[in-house]
């Protein structure tokens, strides 16, 4: 039988075969720790055997506490033998963040200088403190450095994100539990680890939930960082000031967190006061001096000796005013001169004009013009009238058959009779149309069924074959398994009953691929598996599906090359049999089926497009492309007027299995930009653990959730992100967004990938322990790293900068940007993450 130990490194045997053994401290029972060989036997050495590969141990977990399953000795076991043996391949870091934490003795560190001196590093994730008769934590850690050979400085960090230790029992971010030394004497125990005695508590849940109370340590940089963004976000505040900041203590009260986070605020409040007091106190302190009596005297002597220099910019400040107040009036001056010298030529002339002038001749050009003026009008006058008169004439014209008005009004009613005539006419004719338009509409549908009927008949006299009806698969499977809560319990709770029935069917994963690759699922409509032929995308497919019960709802369509349109993969609406032509892929009778399903009760249900770009998949998945946005209606079109549409509910997943190569079709942005992109390059398949009996496996998968709990199990609570990770994507975003012409083409990350990444950080990121990015890390290789495809040396040098920037805790994502930039310099300056 398979168990689940705590345990460390003991020693290696490197020169057989590279094995080695390992201490068993505790063992995993019905999710709770147990000291070995208390709840049940284990084995008196207290060991297990590893058969090989024990140095792959000793370098990724060293002094480190970690999980192992193991299995009895399949061997004849003398006495003093371990009884269990196992593999480095099934151990994997500690699950639970708050399961093993190691205790160390000693004060708590003021929060502005959170370092601590340790006499060794810690063997666990996170760590208590005891400090009298109190036990403070629980606290992440990074270490500094190593003061000497005795002494290790780590430093102190509180959770960023909220953690649920028991119902109704919360400890906030940057808080920590206060319990007391003496009830935690069971869940406390003392081992020897690379020959130090080591305290560690285990089972946090059953005591963290007695705590005390819960502390605030957020350093003051951390507050100014985080409540300093939420005031900046406000428009009216522009500056830093004495006002301003009364503005700031006003306008805060308005913000949503402000009720929950007072104090914080008041902190956040109280720094912003001390530059405005230090400037106040610099103020008073300066004037004290200069108006004491040494003060002066050492103002006055300084002035003196440096009189040149002091007054230099001053002087020539002065005298740049002086002569640019001068230019001002010397063009003031011009300007008036001119304006006198131009008045005075005008009233000169004027002057001339009047005494040269003859007063009656004047008069008289005055009246020859007026004459003039008036014969121009007059004959224009006689123009309009002449016009008039020809209209006249003409209307003269057209009447002239009809000797009075009497008549005029007779042949107007006769007019009308006419086209009341016309009007029914053209009445009668539509109704016509419209019966030769339904015998035309019914001799058609006669002749289609006198086809149909004659159909076989044709058959047999040509020798073909008649079509047997298609039996149409039954879709319906029963969503057995009820989902009671929806946090990261059950989501780690649900990840580890995959994991155990892909052990059983002989296909083991790590824990944080596995969460990666559901947690995807649930969230993104679109998931791509990538990677090269042979790396298990389809098989891992088709068995997390029978993992997850869902049976015939795991629809595999292989895709066929030369797939154009909507008709190949979902089908047509045949006008002349006046009937919808499903596809052979069976899309069609799923989401039929689905149709008449209760949207609260029907099972998950994923489509396997393998070889999913072999075609063009935008040709003939355009449909579906836009369920990609919360905003869609999920609705397709078939054509066929008795069900003219189709509603594809939420818990209809797509997931495709591509390659890259010359015999597929590239990804478009737009299909890179919808779709989440797992690259199974580096995934490494593991082989069978058990052999178990068809009908237990069989019972064993057959559970299957609700497709609406399977999506909110997984559905991010808020958006938000602590500010490591939020700075990690700015600094990303801001190196691709650059639209400097010596990094290539620009990189746009969209907000649809934002805003898919944070949903899966924050629900990833209690899942994944190996490191605090590792969440992150998996987000950017699946939905950034794709996208980065350009050419030349000037994009080589923006993914250059791109790999500066990258954590280094950010393994996957750094390995694979190096990978992308080596690959496109040896391919003529071509990069992508698909070569």
């Amino acid at each position: 039988m398979e168990r689940i130990v705590i345990c460390s490194l003991a020693k290696s045997f490197g020169n057989e075969g590279d094995r080695g053994k390992v201490n068993v401290f505790f063992e995993k029972i019905h999710d709770k720790l147990y000291p070995i060989n208390i709840e049940e036997f284990f084995c008196h050495t207290k060991e297990v055997f590893i058969t090989r590969n024990y140095s792959e141990l000793e370098e990724k977990y060293k002094d480190e506490l970690f999980e192992l399953r193991c299995s009895p000795s399949k061997f004849e076991v003398n006495e003093g033998d371990c009884q269990y043996v196992s593999l480095p391949e099934y151990a994997s870091p500690i699950r639970s963040k708050l399961n093993v934490s190691e205790v160390f003795n000693t004060s708590l560190p003021d929060v502005s200088e959170p370092i601590i001196f340790l006499p060794n590093l810690p063997h666990t994730k996170t760590i208590f403190l005891q400090e009298d008769n109190s036990v403070l934590g629980p606290f992440d850690y990074e270490i500094v450095s190593d003061v000497d050979e005795r002494r290790h400085a780590v430093k102190l960090i509180t959770a960023a994100l909220d953690l649920q230790v028991a119902p109704g029992k919360l400890i906030t971010n940057h808080h920590y539990a206060v319990l007391d030394k003496f009830k935690l004497e069971e869940y406390t125990h003392q081992t020897i680890i690379s020959g130090a005695f080591v305290n560690v508590l285990i089972n946090h849940k059953d005591f963290l939930g007695h705590m005390e109370q819960t502390i605030d340590y957020m350093t003051d940089e951390q507050v100014i960082t985080k409540y300093g963004n939420m005031v900046a976000q406000n428009p009216n505040i522009r500056n830093f000031s004495k006002s301003m900041v009364s503005l700031i203590r006003s306008q805060a009260t308005n913000i949503k967190e402000y009720k929950s986070n007072k104090e914080r605020f008041h902190r956040f409040f109280d720094l912003l006061d001390l530059p405005l007091e230090w400037g106040r106190v610099r103020s008073d302190l300066m004037s004290e001096l200069i108006n004491s009596p040494n003060g002066s005297k050492v103002l006055e002597s300084y002035i003196a000796e440096n009189k040149a220099d002091f007054f230099k910019d001053e002087r020539e400040e002065y005298l740049l005013t002086l002569k640019e107040e001068n230019l001002k009036i010397q063009s003031e001056i011009d300007e008036l001169i001119k304006t006198k010298e131009s008045v005075q030529s005008e009233l000169r002339q004027k002057k001339d004009e009047l005494q040269n002038s003859d007063t009656e001749e004047h008069q008289q050009a005055i009246s020859d013009e007026l004459k003039e003026k008036l014969e121009v009008d007059l004959e224009l006058v006689k123009q309009e009238i002449k016009n008039y008169g020809e209209k006249l004439k003409e209307i003269k014209s057209e009447f002239s058959e009809y000797n009075s008005l009497k008549e005029v009004q007779l042949r107007k009613n006769n007019l009308e009779i006419i086209n009341k005539e016309k009007d029914k006419d053209i009445e009668r004719l539509s109704v016509r149309r419209d019966e030769i338009a339904d015998e035309l509409k019914k001799d058609n549908t006669q002749l289609v069924q006198s086809l149909l009927k004659i159909k076989n008949q044709v058959d047999v006299l040509t020798g073909a074959n008649p079509t047997e009806k298609k039996v149409q698969v039954n879709f319906i499977v029963s969503a057995n398994k009820a989902i009671d809560q929806y946090d990261s319990d059950a989501r780690e709770s649900f990840i580890n009953d995959i994991s155990d029935k892909l052990t059983t069917l002989g296909r083991k994963t790590d824990f944080d691929d596995l969460a990666n690759i559901i947690i995807t699922l649930s969230q993104s409509q679109f998931t791509l598996f990538s990677g090269l032929p042979g790396t298990g995308k389809t098989s891992l497919a088709k068995l997390i599906g029978q993992s997850m019960g869902l049976q015939s709802r795991l629809l595999n369509i292989p895709v066929a090359r030369g797939w154009t349109s909507q008709r190949d993969v979902l089908g047509f609406f045949n006008a002349l049999s006046q009937s919808f032509v499903p596809s052979s892929t069976g899309l069609y009778d799923l989401i039929e089926q689905m149709q008449s399903e209760d949207v609260n009760n029907g099972s998950t249900a994923i489509v396997l497009l393998d070889e999913f770009n072999l075609s063009q998949p935008e040709h003939y998945f355009s449909p579906f492309m836009e369920m990609a946005d919360s905003e869609s209606n999920r609705t397709i079109y078939t054509g066929d007027p008795n069900q003219p549409e189709l509603v594809i509910p939420q818990h209809l997943r797509f997931l495709g299995t591509v390659n890259h190569d010359e015999s597929v079709q590239a990804l478009t942005p737009r299909m890179l930009d919808r779709a989440a992109i797992i690259n199974f390059d580096n995934l490494v398949s593991q082989g069978s653990i058990n052999a178990i009996s068809s009908k237990k496996t069989f019972d064993a998968i057959s559970e299957c959730i609700k497709g609406e709990d399977f999506i909110k199990l997984f559905k991010a609570s808020k958006y938000e992100l602590p500010d490591d990770i939020a700075s990690i994507i700015n600094d990303i975003t801001s190196v691709l967004h650059d639209d400097s012409p010596e990094l290539g083409s620009q990189i746009i990350i969209s907000y649809r990938k934002i805003k898919a990444i944070s949903a899966y950080c924050n629900v990833a990121s209690p899942l994944m322990i190996s490191h605090n990015l590792a969440a992150l890390d998996y987000a950017i290789c699946q939905h950034i790293l794709p996208l980065l495809n350009g050419y030349g040396e000037q994009f080589g040098e923006r993914l250059k900068k791109l790999a500066n920037i990258i954590p280094s805790e950010l393994n996957k994502s750094y390995k694979k940007i190096n990978h992308i930039i080596s690959r496109g310099e040896l391919n003529m300056q071509a990069y992508g993450a698909f070569l």
